[in-house]
C-alpha cells in the first residue's frame, strides 16, 4: 500500500505548530495565492483515498483542501472539496465538466480543527467522510479525468488556480488503497490504518 504524505512545491503558504495533539505540523494558506503543488503524481488511477485535517477560516466560500488536477485541460478533477455556501464537505469527480458528488451529511465548523477524507473506490464509487463518519457515496460513472498536477489548498485548472482554501491543512497524505470506514474513523481518531 501507497501512502504518501505530499512533498511538492510550496508557493507562498506557511508551516506552523497547531493546537491539537494529534496534529503535528500544519500549513496556512491565505486563501487568495498560496498552495502546494508537484506535477510528479503518486498515483494515476482508482481506487485511492486523500484524507486531511483541516483549519477553515472563511465557512462561506467553495475551497479545494486536497486535489488531482489539470493546469492543461479544463474541468478535469478529483477534489475533495469543502462547500461552505452549500454546508458540506464533498469527494467530488469532474470530467470535462460533469461532476460527480459525493456530500457529507453535516456541515464543518468554522475556526476548529475538522477531519475530511475522499474514498474513490472506481470510475462509478466516491466516498466522502466528515470527522471519521457522517458518510455519503456517488455512484455516478466519472472515468478518470485529464490530470497533470496533485495540489493542497487549490484546484489547478487550465485556466488558472481556483477554489483556494482560507486556513491551515496537517496530515495531508494519499493512498492507493480505498481505505474502509473503521480505517477512517481511526484516521480521525489521531491512529494511524492498520494496512
Amino acid at each position: 500500500m501507497l501512502r504518501t504524505f505530499f512533498v511538492g512545491v510550496l508557493i507562498g503558504a506557511a508551516c506552523l505548530m497547531p493546537a491539537a495533539p494529534h496534529i503535528h505540523a500544519a500549513r496556512t494558506f491565505n486563501g487568495s495565492s498560496q498552495y502546494d503543488s508537484t506535477s510528479t503524481l503518486p498515483l494515476s488511477a482508482y481506487p485511492f483515498t486523500m484524507c486531511c485535517w483541516f483549519y477553515a477560516n472563511d465557512g462561506a466560500n467553495p475551497q479545494v483542501l486536497m486535489s488531482f488536477g489539470s493546469n492543461t485541460t479544463h474541468d478535469h478533477s478529483h477534489d475533495l472539496i469543502i462547500r461552505g455556501d452549500l454546508n458540506y464537505i464533498s469527494a467530488r469527480s469532474n470530467a470535462g465538466g460533469t461532476t460527480a458528488n459525493a456530500n457529507s451529511t453535516v456541515d464543518y465548523t468554522t475556526g476548529a480543527w475538522n477531519h475530511a477524507c475522499g474514498v474513490w473506490t472506481s470510475s462509478t464509487s466516491r466516498t466522502v467522510y466528515y470527522n471519521g463518519g457522517n458518510s455519503a457515496t456517488n455512484t455516478e460513472t466519472r472515468d478518470w479525468p485529464t490530470v497533470n498536477r496533485f495540489s493542497i489548498g487549490v484546484e489547478l485548472d487550465s485556466v488558472g488556480p481556483v477554489l483556494y482554501f482560507n486556513g491551515n491543512v496537517a496530515e495531508a497524505a494519499i493512498w492507493n488503497v480505498s481505505l474502509d470506514a473503521a480505517e477512517i474513523s481511526a484516521l480521525a481518531g489521531g491512529a494511524a490504518p492498520t494496512r
